[in-house]
């Protein structure tokens, strides 16, 4: 029997319970509730839960608990002491045995583990320009009135809204996990990357090794030294150096569990001609600060990412968990050359499920909580990939060619013509020594406030935005339609007056004064303990856009009474107005597209000199 796809949410008062259930993509909503008129619908919540596909937000934590205890018939007041139990932060597992709770056995999926970054709800909604971003309105030790209970299944009725929004922007992912979930014969659709990675390499070693792998324990405290690997070699006296250090440092495993930075490297830059590069945990970064390259037709910019980089350290070096064993080879392996057939087939569906494990799993690495948990593992593959790196931009510097920027897994190249096949020799001799394959993209202009933010155009008039300059809600940059979900926007038609201005010429005025959608206006941010303007709450998560209206004032900590940050002369705007206003302040935005430009290290006048 075919089930229906719906979102819910549940509120809790002590004299209020209520759970609504909203069919996707339709207006239905069924409504139960406990109150002080109302009884429980057990046989309506029983047929909902039983015929329906659920997705919710936190619910496996939160909602389900709450259901479950309703229909245990707790009253609402007890139900709310549960409720105020979990916000405090016990122990969902405690919670269960303390009332006798099994695991609910209706179909249903939690969006949030999905969700990238941990965030509320809220800040998803906002992320994803949705119409109404509204706090709760009502404090929730409460006993609500007729009309304050009106009031809540409102808010509970925008809350399903932006749940359904997020439902339909994680519907690739959620179809991903289904398809794994059938592949590995457990359920996965309510796990994060790194937990789906986890989940589908445990089972599969526990299949080789007869046990299902633990978590390892006593690891604090332990020092591990780093494996050279063979084919890493240096001719500079400075790297030479950084090389003699990381071989007879120790990596000390901290009290949180994560690997130490030795103080022999903190701070350590090393220089290679004019470019000054950073060691760490993380992985190396270049150093440069607003600066900008422009191609030309004797100058290439020319950008080479490692492929597949970290897996390919792992099965090049034979990397494994020690409590795993080689069976974690055993299952990585198979993983990684499952995924490259299914691209070669253009199945990619599979391909793109098979990379959620294989990227996931990096992150488990470095988790004390995980079966996974391997820090000698994580500090290994690290220091390999930034040594690596630093072997190709020497060897790429020696033969005169400049390397102008490096991030984690690759470099950006400035490149003369007449050294085009100097670059591709060098590029070949380090791939042949290392094992690593490079993949080429060539850009028109790279615009840096520094290594981290960037805007970068490609040849075919693409553009790549990092950081700052990451603009994914109209497809302006590069990237999965999931990066919506990982920044807050902020005034993004300054992002597209820069883009177009940098790509096309056309003045950032043009396109400021021309834009109608009040979205690329606003800029979103969340506000600890809430924001007010003069002296009303506005809420935690807080969306406006800069006016000319005397009146708009800023924005405040509700807490403090500071100013939060950047809302001078901002209008707050948490519902979306069907008309653009006609107070936008076009100036500020003209404005702010200026120093962006300037914070970028381009110089204007230099587009139209000629």
């Amino acid at each position: 029997m075919a089930t229906t796809l719906r979102v819910f949410d549940v509120e809790v008062y002590p004299n209020f319970f209520l759970a609504l259930f909203k069919e996707i993509g339709a207006d239905a909503v069924i409504r139960v509730q406990i109150s002080p008129n109302r009884t429980l619908d057990r046989a309506l919540l029983l047929h909902t839960l039983t015929n329906s596909t659920l997705y919710g937000f936190n619910s496996s934590q939160y909602d389900l608990t709450m259901i479950q205890l309703a229909l245990k018939g707790y009253s609402t007041l007890a139900i709310k002491e549960v409720s105020d139990q979990i916000i405090a932060g016990y122990r969902p597992r405690d919670i269960a045995e303390e009332h006798g709770l099994a695991c609910p056995p209706w179909d249903h999926v939690d969006l949030k583990p999905i969700a990238p970054l941990d965030a509320s709800l809220k800040l998803y909604a906002a992320r994803m320009h949705a119409k109404k971003l509204q706090d709760l309105p009502i404090d929730p030790s409460t006993e609500l009135t007729a009309e304050q209970a009106a009031l809540i299944a409102e808010y509970c009725l925008n809350d399903l809204a932006n749940t359904e929004l997020l439902h339909n922007e994680l519907r690739p992912q959620i179809d991903l996990r289904t398809e794994l979930s059938l592949t590995y014969r457990q359920d996965l659709r309510s796990k994060s990357d790194a937990q789906v990675a986890e989940a589908v390499i445990a089972a599969e070693v526990e299949k080789i090794n007869g046990v299902r792998p633990q978590r390892p324990q006593g690891l604090i405290g332990r020092a591990y030294r780093y494996r050279v690997p063979d084919y890493i070699s240096f001719d500079l006296p400075q790297l030479q150096e950084l090389l003699a250090i990381i071989r007879d440092a120790e990596f000390v495993v901290g009290a949180k569990g994560a690997i130490e930075l030795p103080a022999s490297l903190s701070g350590r830059d090393v220089q290679i001609n004019s470019a000054l590069y950073r060691i760490g945990i993380g992985g190396l970064h270049s150093s440069e600060t607003q600066t900008m390259h422009v191609a030309s037709e004797d100058v290439l910019l020319i950008d080479r990412d490692v492929t597949s980089y970290y897996p390919s350290i792992i099965l090049g070096q034979g990397l494994y968990p020690q409590h795993l064993g080689e069976a974690f080879l055993t299952v990585y392996r198979s993983l990684v050359e499952r995924r490259l057939a299914a691209k070669r087939a253009g199945d990619k569906t599979t391909a793109e499920s098979l990379k959620i494990a294989i990227n996931g799993s990096y992150g488990k690495l470095g988790s004390q909580w995980s079966s996974l948990y391997s820090p000698d593992l994580l500090i290994q593959v690290t220091l390999t990939g930034q040594l690596a790196l630093l072997m190709l931009i020497e060897q790429i510097e020696a033969e005169g060619i400049r390397v102008v920027s490096a991030n984690t897994d690759g470099v950006l190249i400035r490149c003369t013509r007449p050294r085009l096949e100097q670059l591709q020799q060098a590029i070949t001799r380090w791939e042949r020594s290392t094992g690593f394959l490079t993949e080429e993209a060539h850009y028109s202009a790279v615009y840096s406030k520094d290594v981290n933010n960037y805007i970068a155009i490609k040849t075919d008039g693409k553009v790549k935005g990092k950081g700052l300059y990451t603009c994914p809600w109209d497809g302006l940059t590069d990237g999965p339609a999931i990066f919506r979900l990982h920044k807050n926007p902020c005034t993004t038609v300054v992002t597209e007056a820069v883009i177009k201005l940098l790509r096309d010429r056309v003045p950032v005025e043009d396109t400021i004064v021309a834009c109608r959608d009040i979205r690329k206006f606003t800029a979103v941010r969340t506000v600890r303990g809430g924001a007010s303007r003069n002296g009303e709450y506005v809420g935690k998560v807080v969306r406006w856009y800069y006016s000319m209206d005397s009146n708009s004032g800023v924005l405040n900590y509700k807490k403090s009474g500071y100013k939060v940050p950047k809302s001078d002369g901002s209008k707050s705007l948490m519902e979306l107005p069907d008309k653009f206003p006609a107070d936008v302040d076009h100036t500020w935005y003209i404005d702010e597209a200026h120093r962006v430009l300037l914070s970028i290290g381009h110089e204007q006048h230099t587009l139209f000199d000629s």
